[in-house]
């Protein structure tokens, strides 16, 4: 069940309808929110309930002894406790989700058959979401920076809440958790924005992600076939796709949850306008960097370390964002790309200061050339995130780069016919016109017609323009 499915829809008015009608009974509207949650990802494989069982019950558990005994004074057995809940979500998290990458990547180093190795293993929804939700909440627990939860349908609903447990927002203990401790009212407002959010999502993914998604599957798909022109309008597609269709999850999420009467954080604030890598990350996936930025980053020191030392921090942190998208090189080259330039528009910088340049670079020219360079780094990387391999991705560079200009407009829209290419450029200006929209559809515009003629607007375009398909969202497989 996928949020862009008229089941989900269906399901999801009855639940809110129900949810409602319960506002006064806490605990009963609590419960009802738990059930959802565990039929919502029921539906996408029963079998791996127990997995996210096994992770609730051990955090929920060691999470209060590490309370209690750091409480006490009692640092190694608080410290134990900690590392067997670590060991818990970590072992679940690399067995179904990094054990057939290791073994094939020892079988190759040794050139060993790896096919009689490979271990036949589903991969959970959303584990590496709520496995990163329950390390942040031990860890912040073993700090000391929150307070371990003694109310196990609280604790549930932190992992288990339907709107994040596909793709997220990797939400914080500290955020979510009194939400479901405290009563929810419904809001004229808060119902105007969720509509709103919801709409919005299902715009991008099925007007836009969702019809992009065709053409560059296509590209590479036939990869042997294509031109320089095709293969730099899929990458640009695909740019546009991975974020549409991501954004369009965390909109509908947002949606959902304000549907419901909680806040979640926002997980997109513009990421293509960056001049840089460093504001880009603080644009993209805002929740996932802010994660790897307090429990990784600032642990292994930060930028109050050496040079050299900052360096190496830097690239741990984005190695294990590649890595942790998924089980390939291509996501780990995705991470150490987007790490080796970070390193460089550093030391960038450091010479145009020295140069007494930098006053060039903040001008109107430097920073659309900054612009400029920042969006052809970030479009390659995302070549290496999409391919399936790493000589897939080097096969389509060499194309893009050595291969011919095609010849006829046929070949430039890799078979999908000059009318598809003219809808996906409107559906695309579209986009961009709508998230301006939306930032202009402020606090101070609830209560007046802009919203709801959005809203509408966007709906007639999901009907008239929308794509029929039934694409999970790219997110939901890590």
């Amino acid at each position: 069940m996928v949020f862009s499915s008229v089941h989900f829809l269906l399901f999801f008015l009855s639940v809110c309808c129900l949810y409602w009608s319960l506002h006064p009974w806490l605990v009963v509207q609590n419960a009802l929110l738990a059930a959802a949650g565990i039929y919502f990802y029921w539906t996408w494989d029963w079998r791996l309930l127990g997995l996210l069982a096994l992770v609730y019950s051990s955090t929920f558990s060691l999470a209060i002894l590490v309370e209690r005994h750091r409480k006490v004074g009692k640092d190694k057995a608080a410290r134990a406790c900690f590392i067997a809940s670590l060991a818990v979500i970590l072992g679940v998290l690399l067995t179904f989700k990094y054990s057939n990458f290791f073994i094939m990547s020892f079988c190759e180093m040794f050139g060993l058959d790896s096919e009689r190795l490979m271990i036949r293993l589903l991969v959970p929804m959303g584990i590496s979401f709520y496995s990163f939700m329950a390390i942040g909440y031990v860890m912040d627990v073993y700090r000391g920076k929150t307070e371990a939860s003694r109310k196990p349908l609280d604790f549930f609903l932190f992992l288990c809440f339907m709107p994040l447990i596909a793709a997220g927002p990797i939400e914080r203990s500290d955020r979510l958790l009194p939400q479901f401790a405290s009563r929810r009212t419904f809001s004229y407002e808060d119902g105007v924005d969720g509509f709103m959010l919801c709409c919005h999502g299902l715009f991008k993914k099925l007007v836009v992600a969702d019809r992009l998604k065709w053409y560059v599957d296509s590209v590479f798909m036939h990869g042997d076939y294509q031109n320089s022109a095709s293969v730099l309008i899929a990458m640009v597609f695909y740019t546009l796709q991975i974020y549409c269709d991501f954004s369009a999850y965390s909109d509908i999420a947002r949606g959902c949850a304000r549907l419901l009467g909680f806040e979640i954080m926002e997980n997109f604030n513009y990421p293509y306008i960056s001049t840089n890598i460093k504001d880009f990350w603080k644009r993209w996936h805002i929740s996932l960097s802010t994660w790897f930025r307090d429990y990784v980053y600032f642990p292994l020191g930060g930028s109050r370390v050496s040079a050299a030392k900052w360096a190496r921090n830097i690239m741990i942190v984005f190695l294990l964002s590649g890595f942790w998208h998924g089980a390939s090189w291509t996501f780990v080259a995705w991470g150490g790309m987007h790490g080796a330039w970070m390193l460089i528009e550093h030391g960038f910088k450091f010479c145009a200061e020295k140069m007494n340049v930098a006053k060039f670079m903040g001008g109107r020219i430097g920073r659309s050339l900054a612009w400029l360079c920042t969006m052809c780094i970030v479009t390659i990387a995302w070549l290496f995130f999409r391919a399936s391999s790493i000589s897939e991705a080097t096969g389509l560079l060499k194309v893009l780069f050595c291969g011919q200009m095609p010849g006829t407009l046929v070949r430039l829209c890799a078979g999908m016919g000059p009318f598809f290419m003219v809808v996906s450029v409107l559906a695309i200006v579209l986009a961009m016109a709508s998230d301006y929209l939306m930032s202009r559809c402020g606090q101070s515009t609830r209560r007046t017609w802009q919203p709801m003629a959005l809203s509408v607007f966007w709906l007639l375009c999901i009907i008239f323009l929308g794509v029929n398909s039934d694409a999970r969202f790219i997110y939901v497989q890590f």
